[in-house]
Protein backbone atom coordinates (compact mmCIF):
# COMPACT_ATOMS: atom_id res chain seq x y z
CA UNK A 1 0.00 0.00 0.00
CA UNK A 2 1.59 3.30 -1.32
CA UNK A 3 1.46 6.00 1.87
CA UNK A 4 -1.08 9.09 1.21
CA UNK A 5 2.10 11.50 2.77
CA UNK A 6 5.11 12.29 1.46
CA UNK A 7 7.06 11.33 5.20
CA UNK A 8 4.94 9.84 6.99
CA UNK A 9 4.79 11.02 10.49
CA UNK A 10 8.42 12.80 10.48
CA UNK A 11 9.02 16.83 11.23
CA UNK A 12 7.64 19.47 9.00
CA UNK A 13 11.62 20.15 8.34
CA UNK A 14 12.40 17.39 6.20
CA UNK A 15 8.85 17.30 4.28
CA UNK A 16 9.02 20.86 3.56
CA UNK A 17 13.06 20.02 1.98
CA UNK A 18 11.59 17.02 0.06
CA UNK A 19 8.46 19.40 -1.62
CA UNK A 20 11.29 22.15 -2.27
CA UNK A 21 12.58 19.42 -4.90
CA UNK A 22 9.76 19.33 -6.60
CA UNK A 23 8.24 20.64 -9.67
CA UNK A 24 4.80 21.00 -8.12
CA UNK A 25 3.82 20.04 -4.94
CA UNK A 26 1.16 17.42 -4.76
CA UNK A 27 -1.79 18.13 -2.84
CA UNK A 28 -4.27 15.73 -3.55
CA UNK A 29 -4.04 12.13 -2.43
CA UNK A 30 -3.42 10.67 -5.41
CA UNK A 31 -0.90 12.60 -6.29
CA UNK A 32 0.71 12.17 -2.96
CA UNK A 33 0.23 8.52 -3.89
CA UNK A 34 1.74 8.74 -7.31
CA UNK A 35 4.97 10.60 -5.91
CA UNK A 36 5.45 8.24 -3.33
CA UNK A 37 4.92 5.68 -6.20
CA UNK A 38 7.87 6.90 -8.20
CA UNK A 39 10.01 7.12 -5.26
CA UNK A 40 9.56 3.38 -4.75
CA UNK A 41 10.17 2.13 -7.84
CA UNK A 42 13.15 4.45 -7.99
CA UNK A 43 14.37 3.26 -4.63
CA UNK A 44 13.86 -0.22 -6.32
CA UNK A 45 15.80 0.04 -9.00
CA UNK A 46 18.49 1.84 -8.28
CA UNK A 47 19.29 -1.02 -5.34
CA UNK A 48 18.91 -3.40 -8.55
CA UNK A 49 21.33 -1.25 -11.04
CA UNK A 50 22.61 1.42 -9.42
CA UNK A 51 21.79 5.06 -9.90
CA UNK A 52 23.76 5.18 -13.32
CA UNK A 53 21.70 2.14 -14.53
CA UNK A 54 18.86 3.36 -14.57
CA UNK A 55 16.96 6.07 -16.39
CA UNK A 56 13.57 8.09 -15.59
CA UNK A 57 12.20 6.28 -18.67
CA UNK A 58 12.77 2.69 -16.86
CA UNK A 59 11.13 4.45 -13.65
CA UNK A 60 8.18 5.28 -15.31
CA UNK A 61 7.37 2.29 -16.85
CA UNK A 62 7.99 0.21 -14.18
CA UNK A 63 5.78 2.63 -11.91
CA UNK A 64 3.45 2.30 -14.43
CA UNK A 65 2.76 6.02 -15.37
CA UNK A 66 3.54 8.16 -17.83
CA UNK A 67 7.07 9.61 -18.10
CA UNK A 68 5.49 13.15 -18.16
CA UNK A 69 3.67 12.22 -14.63
CA UNK A 70 6.86 11.88 -13.39
CA UNK A 71 8.25 14.83 -15.17
CA UNK A 72 5.28 17.08 -13.41
CA UNK A 73 6.82 16.42 -10.04
CA UNK A 74 10.45 15.90 -10.84
CA UNK A 75 12.69 17.62 -12.94
CA UNK A 76 15.90 15.04 -13.79
CA UNK A 77 16.62 11.84 -12.21
CA UNK A 78 18.99 13.44 -9.91
CA UNK A 79 16.12 14.98 -8.55
CA UNK A 80 14.26 11.98 -7.65
CA UNK A 81 17.71 10.65 -5.83
CA UNK A 82 17.94 13.82 -3.41
CA UNK A 83 13.85 12.91 -2.78
CA UNK A 84 14.41 9.41 -2.11
CA UNK A 85 17.72 10.95 0.29
CA UNK A 86 15.28 13.21 1.97
CA UNK A 87 13.32 10.02 3.02
CA UNK A 88 16.40 8.17 3.99
CA UNK A 89 16.85 11.47 6.30
CA UNK A 90 13.59 11.07 8.03
CA UNK A 91 13.60 6.92 7.86
CA UNK A 92 17.23 7.04 9.74
CA UNK A 93 15.77 9.69 12.30
CA UNK A 94 12.49 7.97 13.20
CA UNK A 95 14.80 4.90 13.41
CA UNK A 96 17.51 6.01 15.83
CA UNK A 97 14.57 7.91 17.94
CA UNK A 98 12.11 5.11 18.57
CA UNK A 99 15.20 3.07 19.56
CA UNK A 100 15.74 2.66 23.34
CA UNK A 101 19.02 0.33 23.62
CA UNK A 102 20.03 -0.79 27.01
CA UNK A 103 23.86 0.08 26.58
CA UNK A 104 25.87 0.86 29.18
CA UNK A 105 29.06 1.05 27.32
CA UNK A 106 30.26 3.27 24.30
CA UNK A 107 31.05 -0.14 22.66
CA UNK A 108 27.75 -1.08 22.81
CA UNK A 109 26.11 1.87 21.81
CA UNK A 110 27.77 1.60 18.66
CA UNK A 111 27.13 -1.66 18.09
CA UNK A 112 23.64 -0.96 18.53
CA UNK A 113 24.05 2.04 15.91
CA UNK A 114 25.81 -0.22 13.59
CA UNK A 115 23.36 -3.14 13.84
CA UNK A 116 20.02 -0.23 13.65
CA UNK A 117 22.10 0.63 10.41
CA UNK A 118 22.85 -2.75 8.97
CA UNK A 119 18.98 -3.61 9.01
CA UNK A 120 18.01 -0.74 7.94
CA UNK A 121 19.97 -0.33 4.82
CA UNK A 122 19.01 -4.41 4.41
CA UNK A 123 15.35 -3.07 3.41
CA UNK A 124 16.20 -0.57 1.67
CA UNK A 125 19.10 -1.53 -1.57
CA UNK A 126 18.63 1.65 -3.08
CA UNK A 127 20.04 3.39 -0.16
CA UNK A 128 22.72 0.77 0.50
CA UNK A 129 23.41 0.25 -3.10
CA UNK A 130 24.19 4.19 -3.92
CA UNK A 131 25.69 5.08 -0.21
CA UNK A 132 27.78 2.13 0.11
CA UNK A 133 28.98 1.11 -3.64
CA UNK A 134 28.68 4.73 -4.99
CA UNK A 135 28.16 5.85 -8.45
CA UNK A 136 30.18 7.63 -11.62
CA UNK A 137 27.89 10.34 -11.73
CA UNK A 138 28.49 13.83 -9.83
CA UNK A 139 25.10 13.83 -9.67
CA UNK A 140 24.74 11.83 -6.22
CA UNK A 141 27.57 13.54 -4.32
CA UNK A 142 24.79 15.91 -2.93
CA UNK A 143 22.44 13.24 -1.56
CA UNK A 144 25.43 11.23 -0.23
CA UNK A 145 26.92 13.83 1.54
CA UNK A 146 22.97 14.59 2.77
CA UNK A 147 22.90 10.82 4.02
CA UNK A 148 26.81 10.24 5.43
CA UNK A 149 26.25 13.53 7.79
CA UNK A 150 22.66 12.10 9.46
CA UNK A 151 24.87 9.15 10.32
CA UNK A 152 27.60 10.67 11.73
CA UNK A 153 25.22 12.90 13.65
CA UNK A 154 23.07 9.63 14.98
CA UNK A 155 26.81 8.38 16.22
CA UNK A 156 27.70 10.64 17.35
CA UNK A 157 24.86 11.34 19.77
CA UNK A 158 25.02 7.52 20.54
CA UNK A 159 28.72 7.83 21.64
CA UNK A 160 29.13 11.11 23.41
CA UNK A 161 27.77 10.37 27.08
CA UNK A 162 30.64 8.23 26.70
CA UNK A 163 33.09 10.54 25.80
CA UNK A 164 32.38 13.76 28.13
CA UNK A 165 35.86 14.28 28.46
CA UNK A 166 36.33 15.32 24.86
CA UNK A 167 35.05 18.54 23.04
CA UNK A 168 32.06 18.77 20.84
CA UNK A 169 35.04 19.28 17.76
CA UNK A 170 36.62 16.08 19.00
CA UNK A 171 33.37 13.47 19.29
CA UNK A 172 32.52 14.61 15.83
CA UNK A 173 35.99 13.91 14.61
CA UNK A 174 35.64 10.38 16.07
CA UNK A 175 32.32 9.74 14.61
CA UNK A 176 32.99 10.80 11.32
CA UNK A 177 35.96 8.22 11.58
CA UNK A 178 33.79 5.44 12.71
CA UNK A 179 30.87 6.15 10.06
CA UNK A 180 33.00 6.65 7.20
CA UNK A 181 35.20 2.96 8.13
CA UNK A 182 31.75 1.64 8.94
CA UNK A 183 30.67 2.65 5.53
CA UNK A 184 33.49 2.02 4.10
CA UNK A 185 33.37 -1.91 5.18
CA UNK A 186 30.14 -2.42 4.32
CA UNK A 187 30.69 -1.82 0.89
CA UNK A 188 33.46 -4.64 1.23
CA UNK A 189 30.68 -6.99 3.01
CA UNK A 190 27.87 -6.75 0.08
CA UNK A 191 30.32 -7.04 -2.42
CA UNK A 192 31.23 -10.11 -0.56
CA UNK A 193 27.46 -11.19 -0.48
CA UNK A 194 27.20 -10.65 -4.58
CA UNK A 195 30.39 -13.18 -4.74
CA UNK A 196 30.17 -15.65 -1.91
CA UNK A 197 26.64 -15.38 -0.35
CA UNK A 198 24.72 -14.07 2.30
CA UNK A 199 26.63 -15.73 5.41
CA UNK A 200 29.80 -14.76 4.14
CA UNK A 201 28.55 -11.04 4.14
CA UNK A 202 27.24 -11.26 7.83
CA UNK A 203 30.67 -12.79 8.44
CA UNK A 204 32.39 -9.56 6.59
CA UNK A 205 29.88 -7.53 9.67
CA UNK A 206 30.75 -8.98 12.76
CA UNK A 207 34.49 -8.22 12.04
CA UNK A 208 33.40 -5.02 10.82
CA UNK A 209 31.51 -4.37 14.44
CA UNK A 210 34.68 -5.58 16.48
CA UNK A 211 36.92 -3.15 14.50
CA UNK A 212 34.43 -0.10 15.07
CA UNK A 213 34.00 -1.20 18.66
CA UNK A 214 37.57 -2.08 19.71
CA UNK A 215 38.10 1.70 17.91
CA UNK A 216 35.82 4.02 19.92
CA UNK A 217 36.44 2.20 23.50
CA UNK A 218 39.63 2.86 22.77
CA UNK A 219 39.19 6.19 22.38
CA UNK A 220 36.98 6.58 25.67
CA UNK A 221 39.80 6.05 27.44
CA UNK A 222 40.88 9.68 26.03
CA UNK A 223 41.68 12.55 28.35
CA UNK A 224 41.75 15.98 28.12
CA UNK A 225 44.97 17.67 29.66
CA UNK A 226 46.86 20.75 29.23
CA UNK A 227 50.10 21.33 27.72
CA UNK A 228 52.99 22.70 29.00
CA UNK A 229 53.25 25.20 26.66
CA UNK A 230 49.71 26.38 26.79
CA UNK A 231 46.95 26.72 28.67
CA UNK A 232 44.96 24.71 25.53
CA UNK A 233 43.51 21.87 26.35
CA UNK A 234 45.24 18.65 24.50
CA UNK A 235 43.60 15.48 23.89
CA UNK A 236 45.39 12.49 24.08
CA UNK A 237 45.18 8.68 24.19
CA UNK A 238 46.04 7.76 27.89
CA UNK A 239 47.76 4.00 27.92
CA UNK A 240 47.31 2.23 31.52
CA UNK A 241 46.84 5.49 33.21
CA UNK A 242 49.85 7.49 31.44
CA UNK A 243 49.89 10.56 29.25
Amino acid sequence: MVEQTLISGEPNRLEAELEALLRHAPKQARSVERVNLILITADRLFGEAGYDGVTTNQIAAQAGIPIGSLYQFFESKAAILQALAVRYRAGLNALFQHSEPSVTTIGQAAEHFMTLLFHFGSTRWGFTRILLMGSTSPETKPAIVAIQQELVRHLKAAITPYLTQLSSPDRHQVATIAATAFQALLAHAVTVKTSDGYEAMHGVFTQTKLMIIAYVERVATMSVVRSPESSSPVSVVCLSGRT
